[in-house]
Formats: structure tokens, sequence, C-alpha cells
């Protein structure tokens, strides 16, 4: 099996030049020995003065199967998120959080597209109004990003 491989270098201004030249004969070295090995089939090296990018070809050499990894089940991470949810709008000031998104959504309007909508959106934060509340509100005023639409 093999695997691309990409990493980025950057040299920070000022290394030494003796340093920059150790630093790659041993990356060389190194390349070479696992080339000989049989795990690295192919290396590109591009870039531009302090920047390198290396992209490389190693390929998986022993028998072993290649360990799968479990996708985690998030049905209870979002049971707790909703039972969170629920809890912080049953204790949050039910009068608060409209107002709130009331003026969030008066400011964010066409009309008053020069006033700053941060310290509202603010104010709505410390209402607990939540994170999807304030999308909707901003969204009825300003519609969804649709890619190609």
């Amino acid at each position: 099996m093999e695997f691309l491989v990409a990493f980025a270098l950057d040299v920070p201004a000022g290394t030494p030049n003796s340093e920059i030249t150790d630093r790659e004969n041993a990356e060389a070295a190194a390349t070479a020995k696992l080339a000989d090995e049989g795990h690295l089939v192919r290396v590109w090296k591009s870039g531009t003065q302090g920047e390198t990018t290396i992209v490389g070809v190693n390929r998986f050499t022993d028998d072993d199967p290649v360990q799968s990894v479990p996708a985690p089940d998030y049905a209870a991470l979002e049971k707790s998120q909703v039972a969170s949810v629920s809890a912080v709008r049953k204790k949050r000031d039910a009068r608060a959080v409209p107002r709130a998104l009331q003026a969030l959504k008066e400011s964010s309007s066409a009309k008053a597209s020069d006033r700053h909508l941060m310290p509202l959106i603010i104010d709505a934060v410390r209402a607990r109004a939540t994170v999807g509340e304030i999308a909707e509100t901003l969204a009825g005023s300003w519609g969804y990003y649709r890619p190609g639409a």
C-alpha cells in the first residue's frame, strides 16, 4: 500500500547557510535510506527562498492489515448538547433574548447597513441566545450563501 505524504519546511530568516546545508544533507541521507529499504517510492521538492514543500510517496511494506478507525457514535453527544441547550433556554430571561434578536434584526437590515453588529451580537450572547438563533436572525436579513447560485 502506498501513501502520499506532504510537509512544508520554513527556514527562519537569519539561519546560517551551514546549518541549512547540514540539515539538507541529513534529510537526503534519511531519504536515501528509506528508498533503499523500499519504503520511499518518489520524492518531489519545490519551494522558494526560505520555504520548501516536500511531497513523497511512501510504501507500507509490512503484511499487517491497515487498522480501521471506527467512526464515533455521536448520539450520546447530541443528546447531551440538546439537554444542555434546553437547560440554558429554561434559565435565561425569556424577554431579553427576543429583544436582543430584534435589535440585531433591525440593525442587520439593508436600511441600517451602517450599524456595527458586533455589540448587538455580544448583547444577544449575554442574553443567552444560541448561535443558531443568532444565525437565523442574520439569515433573515441577508439570506444564505449558496455557491454557484
